[in-house]
């Protein structure tokens, strides 16, 4: 994604008198990158652009919680005209805490509202939003599903505790929870077990073609989730899982479908914390990945099931707030150093004492 055009707009308001006057600014804009005008947004193919003026803070009224919506598959940008100078703010769902202006009745299926500039988040994942991280950061707004941001700020703005209050678990259902490692070791030698993850891999590899096609989509959610829907035949559950089995009777297996270009970083958003403890509370549910990288330069496809208490990745998993609701214990979050399990000498690993202390922490997490 190309984020040259800010410069453009910055070297435009130089050639502009101080105090900076918005309008000016607008009209020579949208001139020399030659905008469409939607409301009050100026649109181009790659990006959409709001203009504010505000001498100083927040209090501005960015756009409506639709339109935001509307403009999500590419970078909106948020400019806000200062009497010296310009700040950019990257204002895609992703970046936005909750709706401000809106009525009670503000539900996933029922969107309205406006966010404010105050409403837009000047920090995420690390990085502050600013020009220089635009690129990583729309990358990262580009691997979560929009109906997961929904979801996030239609309880946020309605103050809604998550699922009334945070998901407790019992001692036994704990006790049960650190029996998961072992029960992982002893179901991954399982024959039906080892079957399902034969089957998935065989379809994978039955689907190399048209994976590789889906891979030339730019947008990193749209191709993920072509990706998935190949492999799980066009369903996305955007739940804990893509894939659910039961085997032996009782055993249930959940299958997280992620797709990774092995050509480029990135960090995928991987599982809700608490909706992840729920699935374990029974001690007999496999969770896991099954990770399908793709080499577009030698048309390559690669795939791999992995728990999700393997060693590497448990090492690369940190646990994010921005993306879960308010009595939520976090959301994990992959880095990218997970491409190791394509590697051609990866042999997964469940170290006991490891993951038991990894599922306590995931236990002790304290909501936002």
């Amino acid at each position: 994604m190309d984020f040259s055009f800010i410069d453009k707009i910055i070297e435009l308001s130089s050639l502009i008198s101080k105090p900076l006057n918005k309008q000016t600014l607008v009209d020579r804009v949208i001139t020399e990158l030659k905008l469409s005008k939607e409301r009050k947004l100026y649109c181009h193919k790659n990006y959409s652009i709001r203009f504010s003026s505000s001498k100083s803070g927040y209090s501005n009224t960015f756009l409506g919680f639709q339109k935001i919506l509307d403009h999500d598959d590419k970078p909106l940008i948020a400019c806000i005209v200062r009497e010296d100078k310009l700040e950019f703010l990257l204002a895609n769902s992703t970046f936005i805490n909750c709706i401000s202006h809106s009525s009670k009745n503000l539900l996933i299926d029922n969107i309205k509202g406006s966010a404010n500039l105050s409403n837009i988040i000047k920090e995420f994942s690390g990085l502050n939003n600013e020009p220089q991280n635009f690129q990583n950061l729309f990358e990262l707004h580009g691997q979560i599903p929009q109906v997961d941001n929904i979801e996030r700020i239609v309880e946020a703005t309605n103050n809604i505790k998550g699922h009334v209050e945070k998901f407790k678990l019992t001692e036994e259902q704990i006790k049960a929870v650190y029996k998961i490692p072992n029960f992982t070791q002893e179901l991954e030698k399982d024959e039906n077990f080892v079957e399902i993850m034969n089957e998935l891999y065989n379809k994978v590899f039955e689907l190399k073609k048209k994976i590789l096609e889906t891979s030339k989509t730019d947008n990193v959610n749209l191709r993920g989730n072509a990706i998935e829907q190949l492999i799980t035949n066009d369903e996305n559950s955007h739940d804990l899982g893509d894939i659910h089995e039961i085997i032996n009777d009782d055993n249930i297996i959940i299958i997280d479908v992620k797709s990774k270009l092995l050509n480029s970083s990135s960090a995928p958003k991987a599982y809700n914390v608490d909706k992840l403890l729920e699935a374990l509370k029974n001690g007999k549910t496999y969770f896991g990945y099954l990770f399908v990288g793709v080499d577009d330069k030698i048309d390559e496809v690669k795939v791999k099931l992995v728990s999700f208490l393997d060693n590497t990745l448990i090492e690369n998993t940190k646990i994010q707030h921005h993306w879960s609701g308010i009595n939520s214990r976090g959301t994990a979050q992959l880095n990218d150093k997970i491409k190791a399990v394509f590697d051609k000498d990866f042999n997964s690993k469940i170290d006991l004492e490891k993951s038991k202390d990894f599922l306590k922490s995931l236990i002790d997490l304290q909501s936002k």
